[in-house]
């Protein structure tokens, strides 16, 4: 998780397309059918298999606190029209996987 995340959690994850695990030229092959006894007295199976995973990332932090300072930003042609925006100073990231592991980002924010 990088830090743009937390700051600004709306922000979209970059998207790569998926790795190709299969050579384009390679054919899936048919179902497995699985036949026992004589002809005429067959018992018949079909075997298909699939199989699903699940990697964790180790590298996931979770914010733990942060330090804001409070700021008017005004419109330049109309001071009455502003807003307040809490502008981050300091954050500290702990990982969820180990938590002796942690992150601390100290911001200048100009005036």
């Amino acid at each position: 998780m990088s830090l743009e995340y937390v700051v600004r959690p709306f922000a979209t994850k970059k998207v790569t397309p998926p790795t190709r695990l299969v050579e384009s030229e390679t054919t899936v092959a048919d179902a497995v059918i699985v036949v026992s006894g004589a002809e005429g007295l067959v018992q018949k199976w079909t075997l298909t298999a699939t199989q699903d995973f699940n990697v964790k990332d180790k590298d996931t932090y979770k914010e733990q606190s942060r330090k804001t300072t409070p700021k008017r930003v005004e419109n330049p042609d109309d001071p009455d029209q502003y807003v307040m925006v809490d502008r981050i100073d300091s954050m500290k990231l702990r990982n969820i996987y180990d938590p002796t592991k942690f992150r601390e980002y100290e911001f200048e924010n100009p005036e």
